[in-house]
């Protein structure tokens, strides 16, 4: 057992201060990292989510317009070729614009399925994660409580110890 220097019972009263401090700084750093999470999910189902599913009709919608101007342009080929007249010579600038907002549409979708999938992952990995530490954080103030309260009694008794030694 070591020895212990009983002159002085501020060094218990200081170690108690400090020891308060560090728990209110964990419990903080916790609510904060459990606060950062929910924040992220939230995000990402109702501001992410939403824009992506927005983005993916208008995409959806432009490229309907434009396969419908290819086809148009398609029939106007076909019509210009049977009447032997001076018509459409080509639908090839349509079928391009077609190409590009199908590649658009894709991105959109692949964008979606990438924030679905990024929102499972918080959900599945994250929160019982910061369900762990909140069961810690109150295992941690639990026992730092304890804690204060046995460094608080140690240093009234020594001081009735150091009081009774002196006398007074």
């Amino acid at each position: 057992m070591s020895n212990a220097d009983l002159r002085d019972p501020q060094v218990l009263t200081e170690l108690r201060g400090k020891i308060a401090v560090f728990l209110q700084q964990v419990g903080a750093a916790i609510d904060g990292s459990a606060q950062q999470v929910r924040n992220t999910a939230d995000w990402l189902r109702y501001d992410l989510m939403a824009e992506c599913k927005r983005t993916l009709v208008n995409r959806e919608e432009a490229y309907q317009q434009a396969r419908r101007t290819w086809l148009s342009s398609e029939a106007d080929v076909q019509l210009a070729a049977n009447s032997r007249g001076p018509g459409k010579p080509s639908s090839l600038e349509e079928k391009i614009d077609m190409d590009k907002a199908r590649r658009r549409r894709d991105e959109a979708e692949a964008r979606l399925v990438a924030v679905k999938r990024c929102l499972d992952l918080v959900e599945r990995q994250c929160s019982p994660l910061t369900t762990t530490l909140r069961g810690c954080d109150f295992a941690l103030r639990d026992e730092g409580l304890k804690a204060l309260a046995r460094l608080a009694a140690m240093a009234t008794a020594i001081e009735d110890y150091l009081r009774q030694g002196r006398g007074t």
